[in-house]
């Protein structure tokens, strides 16, 4: 999330996606490239992912964080990483999973 304080805040994504794997049979590789333009997600070394950072990520709500672009992907920044599992998420399979 980022733009004004809450409730003035917005997030950005790519939406659903559909990796024609099913990452429940096997092991596999997450990571994220962050450069000075843009952070690239990975899964298994591919690219599914590509944020621009060259722009104003102000939200257009309330009073603005900012005073360049880039801002706040120009510092840095902790990823929280969620496993939790179940759901729907990963296809039909995940409901019957027990460990992470």
């Amino acid at each position: 999330h980022y733009g004004g304080a809450w409730p003035n805040n917005v997030h950005t994504g790519s939406g659903a996606m559909n990796f024609n794997t099913d990452f429940t049979s096997d092991f596999h590789l997450f990571s994220a490239i962050w450069e000075k333009d843009q952070i690239q997600f990975l899964v298994d070394n591919k690219v599914v992912s590509t944020q621009n950072l060259k722009r104003n990520f102000f939200s257009g709500k309330g009073k603005t964080p900012y005073t360049d672009i880039r801002q706040p992907f120009d510092q840095p920044f902790f990823f929280l990483i969620n496993v939790a599992i179940g759901g729907n998420f990963f296809g039909g399979n995940s409901n019957s999973l027990t460990t992470a």
